[in-house]
């Protein structure tokens, strides 16, 4: 968007001379308002004047269609006033320093400018359009200062997967279990789980074996 700054008593403007300068990426809230689906411009935003951006120098504006009210008038079927509207373009818009909204807004401007500079880059400044009040125009597109301000970044969308557990059924494997080996006392048919206690068994009963009637 080209600005054009205008003041015929501030000493920030070069005691009376206009300047120019072009800032993209401004957010739009601050020169427009929208209302049921028309574009006005916010006060003390004004509408340049074409005749003042000599067409060498228009490769820098952003035509934009605008919503301007005309002087409210009665409407002779219904009796009721009415404002009505009509839409124009425009190429640029113009500020003026020397009411009050327009020096806030002006230093609202400067702190967007500090803000979204990087450091190591000196804050641009609107440029003179001439030397002085009464010499014509002979600012070059290529004098006048652009400021692109940086946008946020845009944070990619992290997509998440609902992951589905299939619960899979798995064979059931039959396991034989062996019987524990036993060790039997031949005499008394006792039964022992280790070997050991077998022959400690024998050893502490010492059978008797019997010997056979002879017939």
């Amino acid at each position: 968007m080209l600005i054009r700054i205008c003041s015929h008593f501030h000493k920030q403007n070069n005691h009376g001379i206009d300047e120019l300068i072009r800032i993209d990426g401004l957010p739009d809230d601050l020169i427009f308002r929208r209302e049921e689906g028309k574009v006005f411009l916010r006060v003390p935003f004004e509408k340049d004047i074409d005749a003042n951006i000599p067409k060498e120098i228009r490769e820098h504006c952003t035509p934009i269609d605008i919503t301007e009210n005309l002087p409210r008038e009665k409407n002779e079927a219904t009796g009721q006033w009415q404002t009505p509207s009509d839409t124009i373009r425009i190429l640029g818009v113009k500020l003026d320093l020397d009411s009050t909204p327009g020096m806030e807004t002006w230093k609202k401007l400067q702190r967007i400018l500090e803000r979204d500079t990087p450091r190591d880059q000196k804050v641009p400044s609107p440029a003179v359009v001439a030397p002085d009040m009464t010499s014509p125009f002979f600012l070059e597109a290529k004098d006048i200062p652009v400021v692109v301000l940086r946008q946020e970044v845009v944070q990619p969308q992290i997509v998440t997967h609902t992951v589905v557990t299939v619960p899979v059924e798995v064979p059931k494997m039959e396991i034989k279990t062996e019987e524990p080996h036993k060790f039997e006392c031949g005499v008394c048919h006792k039964n022992f789980g280790q070997q050991r206690g077998l022959w400690m068994h024998e050893r502490k009963t010492r059978h008797k074996v019997k010997e056979p009637v002879a017939a």
